[in-house]
């Protein structure tokens, strides 16, 4: 349980830290496509941050407190996010579809420990994760086809 119990940790801080690049995004999103940048951001943002309670809620049904907190998430994290302040929106999306593939193979990954230790209600949680995150990989990869051409 111990090692489901550790990349459950890695995933909530890595999920924190998605969701805290497309708000940030959303925020600070500029140019023609705008209007629907910031709704495409927000609705990432959105989804992303309600996994978090879940993810934690796993930790503790493992019997493990769940880390909270800028520095916990900080420190549990292995995703290094452009967070600068002066982006663009073509390498804003870039930039979160790096992230968002990240996070897929972390997810796949989740799921073999998940499944490997028995524990068939986090796997068909994960499964169903890694297909959303993997419906934002098509997202994201069609709009900047969009946007590049």
């Amino acid at each position: 349980m111990g090692h489901l119990v550790n990349e459950l940790k890695i995933l909530q801080a890595n999920d924190f830290v998605m969701y805290s690049q497309a708000h940030g995004y959303h925020w600070n999103v500029e140019g023609m496509l705008f209007k629907e940048l910031h709704a495409f951001f927000l609705e990432i943002y959105e989804d992303v941050y309600e996994q978090v309670d879940t993810i934690s809620e796993n930790i503790l049904k493992l019997g493990e407190k769940a880390p909270f907190g800028a520095m916990q998430w900080l420190n549990n994290s292995t995703i290094r996010i452009n967070d600068g302040l002066d982006l663009d929106p073509v390498t804003m999306l870039k930039c979160l579809a790096e992230t968002n593939a990240f996070l897929i193979d972390q997810l796949k990954h989740v799921f073999e420990v998940a499944d490997m230790e028995n524990e068939q209600g986090i796997a068909n949680y994960i499964a169903e994760r890694i297909d959303k995150h993997q419906f934002w990989n098509w997202q994201l990869t069609a709009t900047l086809k969009i946007v590049v051409v």
